[in-house]
């Protein structure tokens, strides 16, 4: 992965050089909220053409964004911006936590 400032996600995304993957754990309050997210997270991928993994139990759902290529790309950080955005909006600020 270069250095390109533009490149940069949240703090909160885990970016692995080795696999090139980007991992985030979102924490909601409630099961509700976990499948607002997951509603949420369905339409963006249709929208985008893109499809992250995704783990959920009623808590909480760990978002894994792999690079389509040799390593992440642009499209990546900019998705990960959107599921951020998407989080944001269910819960006004969800409690995040990395790995």
């Amino acid at each position: 992965m270069t250095d390109d400032k533009q490149r940069q996600s949240s703090s909160e995304w885990t970016v692995q050089e080795h696999i090139q993957l980007m991992f985030r754990r979102f924490d909601f309050s409630s099961y509700d909220e976990v499948r607002s997210f997951l509603d949420e997270l369905g339409d963006l991928s249709e929208e985008e053409g893109y499809y992250p993994d995704l783990t959920f139990s009623r808590t909480y759902v760990n978002v894994t964004i792999k690079a389509r290529g040799k390593e992440l790309a642009q499209a990546d950080f900019n998705f990960s911006a959107k599921v951020d955005a998407a989080a944001s909006a269910i819960a006004g600020q969800p409690i995040s936590r990395s790995s």
